[in-house]
């Protein structure tokens, strides 16, 4: 019996049928729009909820190589 799932709707793990005593929150990711169960502690905790591979090609595109080691002359 699957229902359909709002924006916010909170849920026990156990609910989820996930194992422990967290509470999971349905989010979606502000960049690809994808829904998904994410940690409600975790989530409260952050900026914005990226979905994984979201995260993983922000944290490319914003990676900076400083100018390497500086010698003294």
């Amino acid at each position: 019996m699957e229902e359909t799932q709002q924006l916010g709707d909170i849920r026990s793990s156990k609910d989820l049928g996930k194992s422990g005593y967290g509470r999971f929150i349905w989010v979606q990711c502000p960049d690809c729009s994808t829904t998904r169960w994410a940690n409600f502690t975790t989530y409260n905790h952050s900026v914005k909820s990226l979905c994984k591979d979201c995260a993983i090609q922000r944290a490319k595109r914003e990676f900076y190589v400083g100018d390497g080691l500086k010698t003294k002359n």
